[in-house]
């Protein structure tokens, strides 16, 4: 008993111990030793005590008090000092250390016996009897007994879980999850490896071995993370065999990164290869970052004038929606190549990927889709005039227009079309979007870039709404601005096939009157902003 008082004190005074450390200890976690050396003191004191305890209590068995040293046995010895210390019966009366606690020494031989009390003292009171001590319960042993272990147990369990690697709750269970099988756990201690967190050092090669665990396991992130190690030589010697090995069976799996990192060995070992073209399609239509740029660029480097411009349009579009999932290496080619874009084919480039990146497709978008887009909201300087706003009488339903090639509203539409696209207005603002399309990418995006936009595209739009009304030598041609329809009245048949000048003038009345409209005021704005300041060059 006196020895399990002492163990509980001991406990308390290691407890107090480690809490008055971890007050007094540095918040910087570079300085976290500190509370080592400020806990030291107290754990020597402690161990000396516990030290001088456990050797008293085995000379109470008659045992040498070099018996400590069987406590350095792992786990037997703690065993042996627990049974033996704690629930073994000390030798009855002297033993070869002396007389148990609180009982006189023993008179050495010849000497006369020491005096007691009555016969010194002969008035002195009788000593009371001694009561007799009840033996415990079988009961009471065994809840003795048990409560001993528990507070022993506990304490070196917790020491035990404390000496665990990593640090925190999550990180020592997922550390013995993982060394119990689990692969999900030991995926979680490879990328603890790699990263260096939760108290684990970075160490690429502990990392692999964590990888081809969970990898052998069919866990399809740890296949990859192993193949990467193997490609760039992480910690494993580089070995592009094993490399392919481990990406091939995650790509299998559809892992879009897999396919990312193969289609580039692919490229790598045989350029333009159509294995990676198409391995770096699938992973761009899942949504990797990086496959969306290589895919760009296998675009551009498949591209041919000869064959018209969807190479390069799906090149930027690749590029372009790389760029907005955060790759920022791209935005230096996305500047060089619309740099480099011919005049002429910027307006039809340009239409077609922002179409598309609006649909969130690289297809091609059709005249009939790019024609819907939503028109800008109306503003007091985008409100048609009295006299444009259509009326009752001529919003009647037109004579639909033919689609014969004899209808001259059918005929006209191409010619208004190429005269809105000369006249200097539409040429003006359409370069100036190309400009800050090209200078700034997420320009486009903006309510300012989608204003402009979609003024441009309703020029376009307009320019090809023209149909005919009525039958005969004149005719009526209606046609749309922003919305309200016009009308252009008696305008003659014949004359548009055989007067070439006739022809033009209508064309001409039709795309002006089409360009010059109020335009909405975000328009409006952005152009005043263009317009050069006092001293600089136009």
């Amino acid at each position: 008993m006196t020895f399990w008082r002492l163990v509980l004190v001991l406990l308390a005074a290691l407890l107090v111990n480690f809490v008055f450390a971890g007050m007094v200890m540095p918040s910087d976690p570079a300085l976290a030793g500190i509370g080592g050396l400020i806990a030291m003191p107290g754990l020597i004191a402690i161990g000396l005590v516990s030290l001088a305890a456990q050797v008293k209590r085995w000379h109470d068995l008659d045992r040498s008090g070099w018996m400590v040293l069987v406590s350095l046995v792992p786990i037997v010895g703690f065993l042996v000092n627990l049974i033996c210390l704690g629930f073994l019966r000390g030798t009855a009366g002297a033993n070869r250390f002396g007389e148990p606690e609180g009982v006189a020494p023993r008179a050495a031989a010849g000497s006369e016996p020491p005096l007691l009390a009555s016969a010194a003292l002969p008035d002195a009171p009788p000593p009371l009897p001694s009561r007799p001590r009840a033996p415990m319960s079988r009961g009471a042993r065994w809840a003795l007994i048990g409560g001993a272990v528990v507070l022993v147990l506990v304490p070196a369990l917790g020491g035990l879980w404390w000496m665990l690697p990593g640090s925190g709750w999550s990180a020592r269970k997922s550390w013995l999850m993982a060394k119990a099988g689990s692969a999900t756990e030991c995926y979680a201690m490879g990328l603890r490896c790699r990263k260096g967190a939760d108290g684990f050092r970075a160490d690429d090669a502990a990392a692999a071995k964590w990888f081809e665990v969970a990898a052998r396991a069919y866990h399809t992130k740890a296949q990859y993370d192993l193949g990467v190690l193997y490609f760039y030589g992480l910690g494993v010697p580089a070995d592009r065999d094993r490399a392919r090995e481990w990406l091939d069976k995650a790509a299998r799996s559809d892992y879009a990164p897999a396919m990312t990192l193969l289609g580039l060995m692919e490229e790598q070992d045989l350029p333009l290869s159509n294995v990676a073209f198409e391995l770096w399609q699938k992973a761009a239509a899942a949504g990797d970052p990086w496959a969306e740029s290589l895919l760009g660029s296998a675009y551009l480097a498949r591209g041919n004038p000869l064959e018209g411009d969807e190479n390069f349009v799906r090149a930027l579009y690749w590029l372009e929606t790389a760029r907005r999932d955060g790759v920022e290496t791209v935005g230096g080619l996305l500047r060089h190549v619309w740099a480099n874009l011919p005049a002429e084919r910027v307006e039809a480039v340009t239409e077609q990927v922002f179409a598309r990146l609006e649909r969130d497709s690289p297809e091609p978008v059709t005249p009939s889709e790019t024609a819907t887009n939503p028109e800008p909201p109306a503003t007091a300087e985008s409100t048609p005039s009295t006299a444009e706003t259509p009326t009752a009488e001529n919003n009647e339903t037109p004579t639909p227009a033919s689609s014969s090639e004899d209808d001259p509203a059918v005929a006209l539409r191409a010619d208004v079309l190429e005269n809105v696209r000369a006249l200097e207005d539409y040429t003006r603002i359409s370069t100036l979007y190309a400009e800050r399309s090209q200078a700034d990418a997420d320009w486009t995006g903006s309510d300012e870039g989608r204003a402009v936009g979609q003024y441009l595209q309703r020029m376009r739009t307009d320019a090809q709404s023209l149909r005919r009304s009525g039958e005969g030598d004149t005719v009526t041609l209606d046609y749309t601005i922003g919305g309200a329809t016009h009308h252009l009245e008696g305008v003659r048949v014949a004359d548009l096939a055989s007067d070439a000048d006739y022809r033009q003038f209508v064309v001409e009345s039709i795309a002006r009157n089409i360009v010059t409209a109020p335009r909405p005021l975000a328009v409006a704005a952005f152009l005043r902003a263009a317009e050069p300041k006092e001293g600089e060059e136009k």
